[in-house]
């Protein structure tokens, strides 16, 4: 029982493990940088570098602090070596007993077979040349490697905005893909009845189909897109590739966020810039690099004392309290003074001359190209601005070019290519908006890159953070542009995909039985009998409205463009009218009204006798 309950226990402890291994993430787009710039494994490797740098900085320094050393040597004779004497420093009784003339010698070992000394040693740099350059140029290395540090956290920071923004993109993308997707394969379905039903031609479904189909492979492009993009901001943030990652800003709020003019006209401080940084450090190491070849030929001093002792015994018998030891001590200075390197020296100077000469080069270079970097970001940004409010214009002008179409193809008077044309348009004007939108994102942090200065992404454009933004007449223009876009945008949604209401966008769905009666002959007309074969009408019930054939030259839902219409033709000499559909809520422009179908064909054909030029199309009223 205990083990099962045991084991219960650990099961339901890697449940929760699990669970909270598998909780969602989310991030807005400063807590995604905040996040980055922890866990990203280069600014991680940026860190590591920084403190290498401080750890070889103090190495440096410690060259010219004091030094202690201690060293013991130990030694066990195997085999003593023996030195020769002359034998007539023995006695004579001695030389006889070895069996030795006072012309021979005699082997004598000296020393004991094990001995022990121990020495310990202070020493003091006091004069190096080099030493000075080197503290130097270890304060240039620090300074060098924080300077990548800052260029790698830009760089993060960059790529961070970058795939959030991505990610944005195609989620957007896909609501929009999905949006546009039902209202085609609706527009198809209803095509498709018509044709069934003899009142289209099956162009107009082919049309439609290849539109479909066009749609469907966008909308399985964007959902791998997706994966994609999520997977490219997992690796910028430092985390899994595959975990679960939830956005809390939008693509719309980011763009107005980013929207800062003040960053045009923002102070070029060139001597602000990582670039310029790093280059300025670069030529500092190659001034540091002369003086190191220079100070070569000074003298280099040092001082030292050491002490030690040796204790000597024929067995290892050091530790023993009997054991003799004996001292010494010893005090020196070094000095070690270069006279000649056969110019040696002297070539390696100048070669670092030459590379400083180089590296003053190198950086006015980079000031120019730094000045025409920051020019060029500041166009840039200036563009996307000025882009993001063509394509948002852009958009509504798409927006009510499909939808115009839209109510043209249910009255027949638009094809299908023509609605096809439209919706491709409209297509192209959300994802071109949408792009729009990132490149406002990107192109400000490309600035703030190049300029070194991050701004706070924390306010959204109003009017009042406009009018408090002095630039000159340019920027002021844009303001302007800015203001008017917004103010459109307050009635109107970007994303919000226009929409026909029901009235408007109920499309003539015949069945047989009401085909038959449409089409039927109509007895009152005088006229030929109209066949199914031959005509095809648009057969309409509106009360008030005489009953007849109408040439109709435009349809209408406002009264304005109506009036404007009906202007225009009365100045070219006809004589137009109208009336009103109140099921449709839609006004009907028609040029003349007949009661036998072959004049009114006849009319039709020959462009309404050559008054009338434009296309035109039959409504049959039949009350």
């Amino acid at each position: 029982m205990n083990q099962k309950l045991i084991f219960l226990f650990f099961s339901l402890l890697c449940l929760r493990m699990s669970y909270a291994q598998e909780k969602q993430l989310s991030f807005t787009l400063d807590e995604a940088i905040e996040y980055a710039l922890e866990n990203n494994k280069t600014v991680k490797n940026a860190k590591l570098d920084v403190e290498a740098a401080k750890k070889q900085k103090w190495e440096t320094t410690t060259i010219g602090l004091p030094q202690i050393n201690a060293k013991v040597d130990y030694q066990n004779w195997l085999k003593q070596g023996s030195a020769f004497l002359p034998a007539i420093l023995l006695s004579d009784q001695l030389r006889q007993d070895l069996g030795l003339s006072i012309n021979d010698q005699f082997p004598v070992v000296f020393g004991t077979k094990q001995t022990l000394n121990a020495t310990a040693t202070l020493s003091q740099l006091l004069f190096d040349g080099s030493y000075l350059v080197g503290l130097q140029s270890a304060k240039v290395f620090l300074e060098i490697s924080k300077n990548a540090k800052e260029k790698t956290d830009l760089e993060v920071r960059k790529a961070v905005i970058n795939a959030y923004g991505n990610v944005l993109l195609t989620e957007e993308s896909l609501k929009i893909i999905k949006g546009n997707k039902v209202v085609l394969e609706k527009n198809l379905n209803e095509t498709q009845k018509i044709y069934e039903n003899g009142l289209t031609e099956e162009e107009n479904v082919e049309q439609l189909q290849i539109t479909l189909t066009q749609i469907n492979n966008t909308f399985q492009n964007a959902i791998r897109l997706k994966d994609i993009s999520y997977k490219m901001l997992n690796i910028t943030l430092g985390i899994d590739l595959n975990s679960k990652v939830q956005l809390k800003d939008s693509l719309e709020s980011l763009t107005n966020q980013n929207i800062t003019l003040s960053l045009l006209n923002a102070h070029d401080n060139i001597e602000n810039t990582i670039e310029y940084k790093i280059a300025k450090n670069d030529k500092r190491a190659k001034e540091l690099l002369l003086k190191l070849e220079k100070s070569k030929a000074l003298p280099q001093l040092s001082a030292f004392i050491n002490g030690g002792y040796s204790g000597n015994n024929q067995k290892f018998d050091f530790l023993n309290s009997k054991q003799k030891w004996f001292g010494s001590s010893l005090v020196g200075v070094n000095l070690n003074i270069p006279i000649f390197s056969s110019l040696g020296r002297s070539a390696a100077t100048q070669r670092a001359k030459i590379n400083l000469e180089k590296s003053q080069t190198n950086l006015t270079e980079i000031e120019q190209q730094i000045q025409l970097k920051i020019e060029s970001a500041k166009s840039n940004y200036q563009f996307a601005i000025e882009q993001y409010i063509n394509a948002k214009n852009n958009l509504y002008l798409a927006q009510s070019i499909e939808h115009k179409n839209q109510l043209k193809y249910s009255e027949g008077i638009a094809t299908s290519f023509e609605l096809r044309q439209a919706q491709t348009q409209l297509y192209a004007s959300q994802q071109a908006y949408l792009k729009s939108m990132l490149n406002i994102i990107t192109s400000k942090v490309e600035l703030e890159l190049v300029l070194n200065k991050i701004t706070q992404n924390n306010k959204t454009i109003t009017d009042e953070t406009l009018n408090n933004t002095t630039n000159t007449e340019e920027i002021r223009a844009l303001k302007k542009k800015i203001l008017l876009a917004n103010k459109k945008a307050s009635q109107k949604s970007e994303f919000k995909k226009t929409t026909i209401s029901k009235q408007e966008n109920d499309t003539i769905l015949i069945d047989k039985k009401t085909l038959d009666n449409e089409t039927k002959p109509i007895k009152k007309f005088t006229g030929s009998v109209i066949k199914k074969e031959k005509t095809k009408l648009i057969v309409r019930s509106i009360k008030g409205v005489e009953n007849g054939l109408y040439l109709i030259a435009g349809v209408f839902s406002k009264m304005k463009n109506l009036t404007h219409f009906i202007d225009k033709l009365t100045t070219n000499g006809l004589n137009p009218k109208y009336f009103y559909n109140p099921n449709r809520k839609l006004y009907y422009v028609y040029l003349k009204k007949y009661t036998v179908l072959a004049a009114i064909e006849r009319a039709k054909k020959t462009k309404f006798n050559n008054q009338y030029f434009d296309n035109t199309w039959i409504l049959s009223i039949q009350n």
